[in-house]
């Protein structure tokens, strides 16, 4: 059965949303971080992206200062580093397939518009020149989920391996 075009730009408007909460999601990020830092003999970090989180400038030091947090730009690129430095880089580069900063911005931020043909993003009020084609955002996002159904999926089987191996005690 064939969608109607209200149906069509229904479903993708739900696939960016879900694109931009996944996108966002910071364990997938802490875990791949983690596990090129174990590449390179360094230890486990709770928050391995804590060296990028900047700290608002007010007129005394203080522990209520605003923090603000990475960005998906940002981790990304540390994990690039992390990547090329113990000779993954396609690793970092998978990120490359399915990221678009301006996709998950447009959408958080409503700036865009939905034609019959293409996603148009809105640039300070006005229309932009920047434009997807509908069929290249849908293979976006289907991109996007893959790896994060893959990501969880291994994921998964790993924890359950863990839970079901042997124990190994520290002395």
């Amino acid at each position: 059965r064939k969608m109607g075009k209200g149906q069509e730009k229904r479903a993708l408007r739900m696939g960016l949303f879900l694109y931009s909460h996944s996108t966002e999601m910071s364990a997938p990020y802490e875990i791949i971080a983690n596990l090129l830092r174990s590449c390179q003999d360094k230890p486990y970090k709770m928050y391995p992206f804590a060296h990028l989180v900047r700290v608002g400038k007010g007129k005394m030091p203080s522990i209520f200062a605003k923090r603000h947090l990475p960005t998906p730009v940002k981790k990304i690129h540390h994990i690039k580093e992390l990547a090329a430095a113990c000779g993954e880089e396609r690793t970092g580069k998978i990120f490359d397939t399915f990221f678009r900063d301006d996709v998950r911005n447009a959408f958080y931020h409503s700036d865009y518009a939905i034609s019959d043909e293409e996603f148009r993003i809105i640039e300070g009020g006005e229309m932009g020149k920047q434009t997807i084609r509908l069929e290249e955002l849908s293979d976006l996002l289907s991109r996007c989920f893959a790896f994060y159904s893959a990501f969880f999926m291994t994921f998964n089987q790993v924890r359950r391996g863990l839970v079901e191996g042997k124990r190994f005690l520290r002395k």
